[in-house]
């Protein structure tokens, strides 16, 4: 089991779903936290809630607008979160979507963006988080990757 209090986690996709439940669990042991979404709203919606709830007063809540299939506003967020705690020592990679219709009723450039998200937004969220928020603390770190169907 992994001691979070005092620990820093940023979470994709933390503006709805697993992603929110996710933020609202590591904030529960006063793990300390960059939450990442496209949904600026829902982003600020989750963060006011954990603010507002048990919480403890010293807890570290940044928010980050993120779309993750944009490489350079993945680029950019390990400095954000270093400037805001210091590093990261929990990236998890929650950010996700998914596609209906048969192989036939989908299009080509409907896979690209999946693909941007799902494959390539965690391969550039974890290779650049890995690098500077390893470099940031000098000390382990973990990444986790959550999807569901």
């Amino acid at each position: 089991m992994l001691k979070l209090k005092g620990k820093t986690a940023v979470v994709t996709g933390a503006g709805s779903g697993i992603g929110r439940a996710i933020a609202v669990s590591l904030a529960r042991p006063n793990c300390h936290l960059a939450l990442a979404d496209i949904d600026d709203a829902a982003l600020a919606r989750t963060a006011a809630d954990i603010a507002g709830s048990e919480a403890s007063a010293t807890l570290r809540i940044s928010r980050h607008r993120l779309d993750v299939s944009d490489r350079v506003a993945v680029a950019a967020l390990p400095a954000q979160v270093i400037a805001e705690h210091g590093g990261a020592d929990i990236v998890v990679n929650n950010a996700g979507v998914a596609l209906g219709g048969t192989f036939l009723e989908v299009a080509e450039g409907d896979f690209d963006w999946l693909f941007g998200i799902n494959f390539w937004g965690v391969v550039q969220m974890t290779a650049r988080s890995c690098r500077s928020c390893k470099r940031a603390r000098k000390r382990g770190w973990s990444t986790f990757r959550a999807c569901s169907a």
